[in-house]
Order: C-alpha cells, then sequence, then structure tokens
C-alpha cells in the first residue's frame, strides 16, 4: 500500500518537488524556509561556522564562475526575465542554470576557495600562536 503524499505547505512537499523537477509553489517555499530557520536557531556554533564558511566558499567560486562567462550569464538573465521566471528571483535562476552547465569549472573554483582558505587558516593559527 503506497503512503499517503503530505500535502504542498509541508518541507515534505518542498522535497518533493525539487526531487520531481517542478517549479516550488510559495506555501511548500514558505514550509521549507520555516524549517531552515529552526535548524538554524537550534544548531550548535560550530555547525553554523562550518555552515557560514561553506556559504562563503561557495559565493567566491560562483562569482569566479560568473566572471568567467560574464556575457553568458547577462543572456541567461535576459532570457529567464524575456520568459518571465515564475520564481521572481532572476538572479538565482541564471546561477544555478550556470552551475549546472559548467559544474565541473565551478567544482574546481570550489576547490580552489576551500584550499585557499584552509592555508589562510593555518597561517592564521600559526600567527597567533
Amino acid at each position: 500500500m503506497p503512503r499517503e503524499l503530505r500535502p504542498c505547505g509541508t518541507n515534505a512537499a518542498y522535497l518533493r518537488h525539487i526531487r520531481k523537477g517542478e517549479e516550488v509553489c510559495k506555501p511548500c517555499r514558505a514550509a521549507h524556509q520555516a524549517e531552515n530557520r529552526t535548524k538554524w536557531r537550534i544548531a550548535p556554533p560550530e555547525v553554523k561556522a562550518r555552515q557560514q564558511t561553506h556559504r562563503a566558499n561557495r559565493y567566491e567560486a560562483t562569482s569566479r564562475l560568473i566572471e568567467a562567462h560574464e556575457e553568458e550569464f547577462r543572456g541567461l538573465m535576459d532570457d529567464i526575465r524575456a520568459g518571465g521566471h515564475p520564481g521572481g528571483d532572476v538572479r538565482n535562476e541564471a546561477i544555478r542554470r550556470l552551475v549546472a552547465k559548467y559544474r565541473p569549472e565551478f567544482d574546481k573554483h570550489l576547490k580552489t576557495v576551500r584550499e585557499w582558505a584552509d592555508v589562510f587558516a593555518e597561517f592564521m593559527t600559526k600567527e597567533q600562536g
């Protein structure tokens, strides 16, 4: 007997939309954001620090990818605007598409950023010690 699907407006339904490659509806997006906020509030400080570092690394790698493919990125943004992207966040959708197209290059940038961050952290530890 198949289990009953959770209705829209829940985090489970949000994840189902993502798995199926569907556009996420507003109630599901709101439920997912609420769950993430709750998890963030109760997360230990070391988890928060690790997540903030990960976000900063992804931001830097994304910036490098956009810089390397600036014309294409601008074209993607124009195409998305012209198509009336239902999510409304044109820049994030363009980034998602650019990263999907150039995943190996993005991963290389991310690896470089992480290595640099590790070297810098090691240097700072030696300087303080």
